[in-house]
C-alpha cells in the first residue's frame, strides 16, 4: 500500500524524506521525556519502531524492572493481533504512519503510550476529527476501526524548547544540530478525556555548540544526483541561520 507522506522540512532531503521515514531519536529527547513520565517498576514496554535501537537500548539499561520487547516495520506493528496487552508503548514512530500508530496503540496499550512527534502533529482537521475528538477509535490488525469501552485521549504534550534536527546518523556524544522542526512528545493515557496539558523540556545543554569537538569519524555523507556531498550535519562550526536556510550553500565535494 502507498503510503502518503508529510512534508519535508529538514534542508537535508530537499523534498525527499529518508526511506521509511527514518530518523534516529537523540537519546536527550528519550532521557529528557522519560524523567518526568513515570513508568510503573514490573510493565511491559514496547518499542514497536526500534530502527537502530536508540529508544530500547536507553531502555534496556535504565528501565531493568521491566520488561523492554522491540519490534520494526518489517515484523509490522499494524498487523499485530490486539490480543497482545503490554503497559507502555514508546516510540518515534514514521510520521507517514503516525495516524495509525496511534490508533492501534490504543488496541494494545493497558497505561499510556507517547509518540515522538513534530508538534505541528496537533494541527489538521483531519487529525483532529480522527485522532484528538476520537479518543474512543482503535485500530485492529486488519486495519478496520473499532470502538473501545474506555476513552484513550491525550493528555500531555511536552515540547522541546530547541529544534532537534533528527537524522539517520547520531553524533556519539548524542549532542544534536538544531533544524527547522520543532517536536514533542505526545502521552496518550488509558482512561482519559479533556483537554491535554502542555508543557516544556528543556534541550539547550544538549545542542552542537562551537565548544564541541568536530566529529570528524561520523561525518555524513550520501550520493545526490550522482555527486558526493558532505552534509553539515557533524560540522558544529556553523551559524543557525546556515542550518536554517541553505541546502544550496553545502559544498560539494569530490570523493
Amino acid at each position: 500500500m502507498n503510503e502518503k507522506k508529510g512534508k519535508c522540512f529538514s534542508f537535508i532531503n530537499q523534498g525527499q524524506r529518508n526511506e521509511s521515514d527514518f530518523y534516529q531519536t537523540p537519546i536527550p529527547l528519550l532521557k529528557l521525556f522519560l524523567d518526568v513520565f513515570k513508568i510503573k517498576d514490573n510493565s511491559v514496554i514496547w518499542e514497536p519502531a526500534d530502527g537502530s535501537g536508540q529508544i530500547s537500548n536507553y531502555l534496556y539499561n535504565n528501565y531493568k524492572n521491566n520488561k523492554i520487547i522491540t519490534s520494526d516495520l518489517e515484523d509490522n506493528f499494524l498487523y499485530q493481533p490486539i490480543t497482545k496487552k503490554v503497559g507502555y508503548i514508546i516510540t518515534n514512530p514514521p510520521f507517514n504512519l503516525a495516524n495509525k500508530f496511534i490508533l492501534k496503540s490504543r488496541a494494545h496499550c493497558e497505561n499510556s503510550f507517547a509518540m515522538l512527534l513534530p508538534l505541528s502533529y496537533l494541527q489538521g482537521i483531519e487529525r483532529y476529527n480522527t485522532i484528538f475528538n476520537n479518543p474512543y477509535d482503535a485500530l485492529d490488525e486488519k486495519g478496520k476501526i473499532f470502538k473501545l469501552k474506555y476513552s484513550f485521549g491525550l493528555k500531555y504534550v511536552y515540547t522541546f524548547t530547541r529544534y532537534p534536527l533528527l537524522h539517520e546518523l547520531i553524533r556519539p556524544d548524542n549532542k544534536f544540530a538544531t533544524g527547522m522542526q520543532a517536536y514533542s512528545w505526545f502521552i496518550f493515557e488509558k482512561g482519559f478525556l479533556g483537554s491535554f496539558f502542555g508543557t516544556w523540556l528543556n534541550c539547550h545543554d544538549y545542542v552542537v555548540n562551537q565548544d564541541d569537538k568536530q566529529c570528524k569519524s561520523c561525518a555524513y555523507t550520501k550520493y545526490i544526483d550522482k555527486k558526493l556531498v558532505k552534509c553539515i550535519l557533524f560540522q558544529v562550526n556553523v551559524p543557525n541561520w546556515f542550518l536554517c536556510s541553505a541546502w544550496r550553500q553545502i559544498k560539494k565535494i569530490k570523493k
